[in-house]
């Protein structure tokens, strides 16, 4: 039903989860996490950062996230 509901120009199950996860992000006041598990990294890390969701030196990989907290 997507795919006839993005062709009749109706919402689709991405367009709500596109503004939940914005209702999200835009109410949290501190701390907010995003989990995000996929098979590439270091993909998603560029996808991410390149569409300018999150302050660029706020984006983390989980080895990212190693090394801060080792050192």
């Amino acid at each position: 039903s997507d795919l006839e509901n993005a062709r009749d120009g109706k919402e689709t199950t991405i367009d709500r989860t596109r503004r939940l996860f914005y209702v999200c992000c835009s109410r949290a006041r501190r701390d907010l996490v995003v989990a995000l598990f996929v098979p590439d990294p270091d993909q998603a890390l560029k996808v991410i950062a390149k569409a300018n969701l999150f302050p660029a030196d706020q984006i983390f990989t989980l080895p990212m996230m190693a090394l801060r907290t080792s050192g």
